[in-house]
């Protein structure tokens, strides 16, 4: 028990103490209590198919796992997501005839606090940092000369209207003349965001040419941008995600200030790839939300539910560090990408790479979308996870396109190219191992939230071994994320249904104290709802 808790329960009266001491009841006088059901299908997810992966990347999540002792499946989606935001709209995957999609992706790893998904994070995107880093300095020179020119054309207009005896149809001329002497002033090289509300990363976006990332390796604030905690109307903030990962036009039509007018922007085909590490919690705050399920915004979502190595993270003297060997193949590769320029056509916007499905993958792609059709339909497994399983193809054709592209990136100096069977079939391996686990996790965020929370609260009450709890206690106390009052009641009552525990009333208090069931560390090994 930590010092503030000692401090709690010192300060109760001892009579009180001694009244509930003696009052309590004989182990045997206790009924067998009820376990707590289980929770859904959330439970360890299978190994990640990570031989499926083109050699480079492979070679990095394994280095990255070893080394960080975590998950293959942690750097491997981090992997994934900085391949797709690397190419961004360098290439299009032709699913069908008539379906064209950037590898715009939504990938989530899940795992509790101490997991390191940090380092996981840090390793695997660093080749976007270094590529940022590297075009700075040019950035850097290139906006003071955009900024300069802007100033004295600026100034040289100013001028021009400031002179009374000129004739309106050649000043309004050399006006025009002089305003297409502007530069455009070149957005920052950052290819992602870790924290941005929704309204500027739509404004990031559009500078960009409809191409950037929101990744984070602690993608809290991300979920709460989503869920609309920031926006003071009560309304979500998924619309520029829903977007900019399926590829809709988006557009932002505002009054403007008085100065600068109508705001009047247009993003055609944006690729907006997400990619964060998050706790459980709040991932499940987010899969249990209506509207977002509603909106479809969660249906597009890859996530990964990593499996815990906490207490398995031993360390040896002789054990060697990070081999950057490993990971340089990984690293040269993402830069390759982002130094490929696309051709431009005869308007300046650039032209993207086209990549087909082979005859023999556009008819395994045909086979997975019919058995998920099946699937889906009533009766089928998938009946209730329509909304998900529906998009499934379609985020498998982009992981091929990344695949594709990761295998071979010199492919992105072609006009078009064909994906194989083979690059087919391990995105289509890999893009059921995702819908698996997206199934298992939305079926357990469709729980009732307060059976997790007592889930929690009757390990916490095996750890500490106290003989009573009452409400402020679990709330003051608890296990994190701890529950208010409201909640810490309901727990407590609900512990008491199942028979954990043993309403007291105490005279002279409002709220009862509970007893604890006094088995109940003895049950904890019988018993995996005490975890």
């Amino acid at each position: 028990m930590n010092a503030p808790e000692q401090g709690f329960t010192d300060a109760l009266d001892p009579a009180l103490l001694e009244q509930l001491a003696g009052d309590e009841p004989s182990d045997s006088s206790w009924p067998e209590p009820q376990p707590i059901p289980p929770r859904g299908d959330v439970g360890e997810a299978a190994p990640f198919p990570l031989a499926l992966l083109p050699p480079a990347l492979q070679s990095a999540v394994r280095e990255v796992a070893r080394f960080n002792k975590i998950p293959e499946a942690s750097p491997a989606l981090v992997g994934i997501g900085t391949l797709a935001t690397a190419i961004g709209k360098r290439a299009l995957v032709v699913g069908r005839e008539g379906l064209m999609h950037h590898p715009a992706l939504f990938l989530v790893g899940i795992a509790g606090s101490g997991e390191r998904k940090s380092p996981a994070f840090r390793a695997m995107t660093q080749p976007l940092e270094h590529w940022a880093m590297e075009t700075e300095p040019e950035w850097e020179v290139n906006a003071r000369r955009a900024r300069a020119r802007n100033a004295a054309v600026d100034s040289e207009i100013a001028k021009l209207k400031r002179r009374k005896d000129s004739d309106l149809e050649e000043t309004a001329k050399q006006i025009e003349q002089l305003d297409a002497e502007r530069l455009a002033v070149p957005p920052a090289p950052r290819l992602f965001t870790t924290d941005c509300t929704e309204e500027r990363v739509f404004q990031m976006l559009h500078e960009r040419q409809g191409a950037f990332a929101v990744m984070s390796g602690e993608g809290r604030p991300v979920f709460d941008a989503i869920l609309g905690k920031y926006s003071g109307d009560g309304r979500t903030g998924d619309a520029v995600y829903f977007a900019g990962i399926s590829g809709d036009t988006i557009s932002r039509d505002r009054v403007g200030s008085s100065d600068g007018g109508p705001e009047e922007r247009v993003i055609r085909r944006p690729c907006l790839n997400v990619c964060v590490m998050v706790q459980p919690d709040k991932y499940l705050e987010v899969a249990a939300n209506p509207a977002l399920r509603a909106s479809g915004a969660l249906a597009r979502i890859w996530p990964a539910w990593l499996p815990s190595m906490v207490g398995r993270q031993h360390e040896r003297l002789d054990e060697p560090g990070m081999d950057g060997d490993r990971l340089a193949p990984y690293s040269a590769l993402v830069l390759d990408v982002l130094r490929h320029l696309p051709d431009q056509d005869r308007h300046g916007r650039s032209i993207p790479h086209q990549a087909r499905l082979s005859s023999e993958a556009t008819e395994v792609r045909v086979d997975l979308h019919n058995e998920l059709q099946d699937r889906m339909g009533d009766g089928g497994d998938l009946a209730d996870m329509r909304d998900v399983a529906a998009k499934a193809v379609t985020q498998i054709c982009k992981l091929a396109l990344v695949l594709h592209v990761a295998a071979n990136p010199g492919v992105l100096r072609q006009p078009h190219s064909v994906i194989d069977v083979a690059i087919w079939i391990a995105a289509h391996c890999i893009g059921l191992w995702f819908l698996d686990e997206a199934v298992r996790v939305q079926r357990a965020a469709l729980e009732d939230p307060l059976l997790e929370t007592a889930r929690r609260t009757l390990a916490w009450l095996c750890r500490r071994h106290d003989a009573t709890v009452t409400t402020r206690t679990l709330s003051l106390y608890g296990p994190r994320p701890r529950p208010d009052a409201k909640v810490a009641s309901a727990v407590l009552e609900l512990l008491e249904d199942l028979g954990w525990l043993r309403a007291a009333t105490v005279p002279g208090q409002r709220k009862p104290r509970f007893r604890i069931h006094p088995k109940l560390p003895d049950l904890q090994d019988k018993r995996t709802a005490c975890g």
